[in-house]
């Protein structure tokens, strides 16, 4: 879900369907992205095992460095000093209600805003927008050559949804669930926790950073 997430961003940032008058949606589309990360991360905790726990851990870390509000904000996520029952219980309120919720509201508000202002036509060379006139050209282009949101829209997201859920059902059924045989704790070493793959990207990104921001933010592992 993350990956097709980010495609689909950066598909809308190279076609330039950010600009006007689509700004609101490219932000809402932000905020569904930044949601989308906290399933994955929520998620990840809920497993409760040493990747859980040490990743936990470093969020945990990262979070303190906020500026004046990162110890309330750190206790909020653990529910308490350390890494508990407690914190499971945050996560899991998270993972199953709040965020699902907020999701469900903000994917809302995008289709409504998608409806209200369409999508934007291919990039061509040499075709400028005009804020004064883009509007009015938009909507006599759309009632030339548009396809209605319903059903053509709602019929591929219906095909394409169907297509994840038993690709994901495949998978579970493959593949089993996901077992592991390191119990969560401060006592173990870290150094045996695989990484996500989300982090093996991060972890990429930061490598073209320079050697003076590396090693700031080196400091920010517990």
């Amino acid at each position: 879900m993350v990956a097709i997430v980010l495609i689909h961003m950066v598909q809308v940032f190279l076609f330039g369907a950010y600009k006007f008058p689509r700004e609101l949606t490219w932000i809402v589309g932000v905020f569904l992205l930044l949601m989308t990360l906290g399933m994955a991360f929520s998620g990840q905790v809920l497993r409760f095992d040493q990747d859980a726990y040490w990743g936990l851990g470093i969020g945990a870390s990262i979070a303190s460095r906020v500026p004046i509000a990162g110890p309330i904000i750190v206790k909020l996520m653990l529910g308490g000093p350390i890494i508990a029952g407690a914190t499971l219980s945050r996560f899991f309120a998270l993972h199953v209600f709040v965020i699902p919720g907020m999701l469900i509201g903000f994917v809302c508000l995008h289709l409504l805003m998608v409806l209200k202002l369409g999508i934007n036509e291919w990039p061509m060379p040499g075709r400028l927008v005009k804020r004064a006139t883009y509007e009015n050209e938009y909507h006599q282009l759309t009632r030339k050559d548009g396809a209605p949101f319903v059903p053509y829209a709602v019929w591929k997201d219906l095909f394409f949804a169907a297509f994840i859920l038993l690709a994901v059902a495949a998978c579970a059924l493959y593949f089993g669930p996901f077992r592991s045989y390191r119990p969560p704790g401060p006592e173990h070493n870290p150094d045996g926790a695989e990484t996500r793959l989300l982090l093996f990207v991060l972890y990429g990104l930061l490598s073209y950073l320079p050697l003076q921001w590396r090693r700031q933010l080196s400091s920010l592992a517990p």
